[in-house]
């Protein structure tokens, strides 16, 4: 399937939009924004058939992506926890979610992190299996469920945005009204996780002066906004792509800047 910017705004197949994505040449979006979609994909397929995420793997993945933690410590938290998977899957527990953790957690998000990513996606349409404790039809029920389906497409428009128009901008006094209380506010929504008043958030920017419809219409939207959130990010300065540059004829990447 060809992916179009009506298919992009409007479909339900996360699987294709995250591959689209992938094959970009420009405006590839950097491992932090990927690393954040993976990790609230398995956050939110635990949700859907009634199981607790990990919570080590929650802290590790957004850790690392964050910067809070090293790639050796990450690697530490994934080879415990890799003890524990193969340890279940030996005793025939096998478990679906232990794998989507794993992508996760997974350090090389350099140079096969979306193909990964795509995998944690794919839990969509993908029958999850666990042994011993569930019935089978149970975990079924996620392999094409339209909602699930749904969820994960507006996951990754609320974290990557539309990537078939220029980024939004914002201006540096609307950021500075009021002392810095519009990037103070999107801080502690991030921090806390907390994104249910965005639509404050989207008052605060328009009393500033901020009159894009873009920004604003997001904020106020009815999807569920997470850490990644595309407009959150913009408030707070993080990279949202990938530049990639030539240097002494080694190809590296960089964020560019919001």
């Amino acid at each position: 399937m060809k992916m179009t910017e009506r298919l992009w705004l409007s479909g339900t197949e996360p699987v294709e939009m995250i591959n689209h994505l992938g094959r970009r040449r420009s405006r590839r979006p950097t491992h932090r924004k990927l690393r954040l979609f993976s990790t609230e994909g398995y956050r939110q397929l635990c949700r859907a058939v009634d199981e607790h995420p990990d919570q080590r793997v929650l802290d590790a993945a957004e850790g690392y992506a964050d910067g809070l933690i090293t790639a050796e410590e990450l690697g530490d938290v994934r080879r415990q926890l890799k003890l524990e998977w193969d340890r279940r899957a030996r005793n025939g527990y096998l478990l679906k979610l232990d794998e989507v953790a794993d992508y996760a957690c997974w350090m090389d998000f350099e140079t096969e992190g979306t193909g990964y990513v795509v995998s944690a996606a794919n839990v969509a349409k993908t029958a999850p299996r666990m042994a011993g404790t569930r019935p089978w039809e149970h975990w079924r029920s996620c392999e094409r469920d339209p909602g699930f389906c749904r969820l994960l497409s507006d996951l990754a428009r609320d974290i990557f945005g539309n990537p078939y128009q220029p980024q939004p901008s914002l201006d540096p006094a609307w950021l500075g009204w009021h002392d810095g209380l519009v990037p103070a506010t999107a801080q502690t929504m991030y921090d806390t996780r907390e994104f249910g008043d965005t639509a404050v958030l989207a008052d605060m920017l328009e009393d500033a002066g901020c009159d894009d419809p873009r920004i604003l219409s997001h904020l106020r939207g009815p999807g569920q906004h997470v850490r990644g959130c595309h407009v959150i990010d913009l408030i707070l300065g993080k990279a949202p792509y990938l530049v990639w540059r030539v240097t002494n004829e080694q190809v590296t990447n960089d964020p560019i800047p919001a």
